[in-house]
C-alpha cells in the first residue's frame, strides 16, 4: 500500500502573538499494488524500449467534479512490476446549481 499527503496551505501570516498561522486544506489519498476502480483506460504500445519516445493516452470516466483523484499505472516485466507512474488528477471545478 502507498499513502500520499498533499496539505494546500493559504492565508499564512501572524497573528497579533506573532504566531504563525495558516488556513489549511489535507487531502489523502491510499493505493494499493492490486487496486482498480475500472474507470480509466490505457493507450500504450504493447512494450517500452529504452531511449525511445512513445505516446500513451489514459482516459478516467465517473469522475465526480470538483473532486481530486490520485493513482498510479505500475509497468511491469516478466518478473513482476517494474516502476509505478503517479497520476493526479484535478476533475476541475464543482458545477453551480
Amino acid at each position: 500500500m502507498f499513502y500520499a499527503l498533499a496539505v494546500h496551505g493559504y492565508e499564512t501570516g501572524l497573528n497579533e502573538d506573532d504566531e504563525a498561522i495558516a488556513e489549511t486544506i489535507t487531502f489523502i489519498w491510499d493505493i494499493g499494488l492490486v487496486d482498480d476502480a475500472d474507470n480509466a483506460t490505457v493507450t500504450a504500445p504493447a512494450a517500452a524500449v529504452i531511449g525511445n519516445t512513445e505516446t500513451v493516452t489514459l482516459n478516467w470516466s465517473d469522475l465526480l467534479p470538483g473532486g481530486k483523484y490520485f493513482g498510479a499505472i505500475s509497468h511491469q516485466t516478466p518478473a513482476g512490476v517494474e516502476a509505478l507512474t503517479i497520476i493526479n488528477v484535478d476533475a476541475g471545478p464543482e458545477a453551480e446549481e
